[in-house]
C-alpha cells in the first residue's frame, strides 16, 4: 500500500515538472529572436547595427553608403534618416591643377593663316622710312626664316641677316662680343656696314626665366651699342622669335622653347618708353601651328620656315618700308 501511493506520488511529480518544462520551452519559444533575412538589411550586404540606448544613434552601414537614424535626445524621439555620401565616392570636381590636353602638334593650333598682332602705338617719334639698309639680328631660327624665300618677297638690296646659333641677348649686350664681329649674309646693296633700321629678335640666356628688372639693362645695352656701331641708325625694333599660337607651349619635348614670357614683351615696351625716338617694340608675329616648328621649336619646318618668311614679308610690305 505504501509502495503504490509512492508510485503514484513520484508520477504526479514527473507530470507536473513536464507540464513547468513545457511552459518554459513555450515562453522561451516565443521571445526567441528571428535571424534577419540577408535582403532586409537596410544598409545592404555587410551592414551593421549598433544600439547606443536612449538619446543614442543607431548606425546600419553596407555597400550602399551608411545611413544614420538619430532620435534625438532622450527616448521617444523622432527619428530623421540622413542618408551620408560615401566617403570613397570620387570627388566630381575637377582637378584645378590639371592644364587640360594642348594640341596636337600634328594639327593646326589655329584656323587661317598666321597671325600678327602689331606692338602698341608709341607716342615717340621714331622714324618710319624709307630704310636703305635693314639689318635683322637674332639666333639660328632667325636667319632660317630669312633664308626660306624672305628676300625674294621684299626689296632684296636693303635687307641683311645675322642669325648666330644659341645668339642670347647677353652676347649681343656686350660691346666687345664676337657677335658684332659676324659680316651679315646677303649684305645690302648699300651701307652693309651702318644700316639705318636694325630689328633684333631676342632670346635670354639658356632659356632661362627672367624678370622685367633682368630684361631691362641687357636690352638697353643692346640699344647702346647699335647706336654706337651704327652712327646711320634711325630706327631699333626688339622683337621675339615668332611664339606659338595663343601664346601657350607648344605640346613638345622642350616646350619652353615655342613660347615668349610676359616679362621679355614688357621689357621691350618699357625700354622702347626709354627711347621714344629710336626705339619701338616690335610685332609680334605668330605662327599658325604648333607643326610649323616640326616638333624642336624655335626651329622651323621646311614648310613652317616659308610660311614664317611669308608673314614677315607681308608685314613690312604693307608698311611698304
Amino acid at each position: 500500500m505504501t509502495r503504490t501511493s509512492d508510485t503514484r506520488t513520484l508520477r504526479a511529480r514527473s507530470s507536473l515538472s513536464l507540464l513547468l518544462l513545457g511552459s518554459l520551452l513555450a515562453c522561451s519559444g516565443a521571445t526567441q529572436p528571428t535571424e534577419p533575412d540577408e535582403d532586409d538589411s537596410a544598409g545592404g550586404s555587410g551592414g551593421t547595427e549598433s544600439p547606443s540606448g536612449s538619446g543614442g544613434k543607431v548606425t546600419q552601414g553596407g555597400q550602399g553608403g551608411t545611413t544614420t537614424h538619430d532620435p534625438g535626445p532622450g527616448t521617444g524621439g523622432t527619428q530623421t534618416p540622413t542618408q551620408k555620401p560615401d566617403a570613397a565616392a570620387p570627388s566630381s570636381t575637377p582637378d584645378a591643377a590639371d592644364p587640360g590636353t594642348l594640341p596636337d602638334a600634328d594639327v593646326p593650333a589655329t584656323d587661317g593663316p598666321p597671325v600678327v598682332v602689331d606692338p602698341p602705338p608709341g607716342g615717340g617719334t621714331v622714324s618710319t622710312g624709307p630704310f636703305n639698309c635693314t639689318l635683322v639680328i637674332g639666333i639660328a631660327s632667325t636667319k632660317q626664316w630669312f633664308d626660306a624665300g624672305f628676300e625674294k618677297l621684299v626689296d632684296n638690296a636693303q635687307w641683311e641677316v645675322v642669325g648666330i646659333h644659341s645668339g642670347f641677348i647677353q652676347g649681343w649686350a656686350d660691346p666687345k662680343g664676337a657677335y658684332w664681329n659676324q659680316a651679315p649674309s646677303s649684305a645690302c646693296a648699300m651701307n652693309p656696314k651702318n644700316p639705318d633700321r636694325v630689328i633684333m629678335e631676342a632670346l635670354w640666356l639658356h632659356w632661362e626665366d627672367a624678370t622685367v628688372e633682368q630684361w631691362v639693362p641687357q636690352l638697353v645695352a643692346v640699344v647702346n651699342n647699335i647706336k654706337a656701331k651704327f652712327p646711320a641708325i634711325k630706327r631699333i625694333e626688339l622683337s621675339t622669335f615668332p611664339r606659338a599660337p595663343g601664346d601657350k607651349p607648344c605640346p613638345v619635348s622642350m616646350p619652353f622653347k615655342s613660347w615668349i614670357r610676359p616679362e621679355q614683351d614688357q621689357a621691350e615696351e618699357k625700354v622702347a618708353a626709354m627711347f621714344p625716338d629710336l626705339v619701338v617694340a616690335g610685332p609680334k608675329f605668330k605662327v599658325a601651328s604648333c607643326a610649323d616648328y616640326g616638333g624642336n621649336p624655335p626651329h622651323f619646318s621646311g614648310g613652317g620656315a616659308t610660311a614664317t618668311a611669308k608673314m614677315i614679308a607681308d608685314y613690312y610690305n604693307k608698311l611698304g618700308k
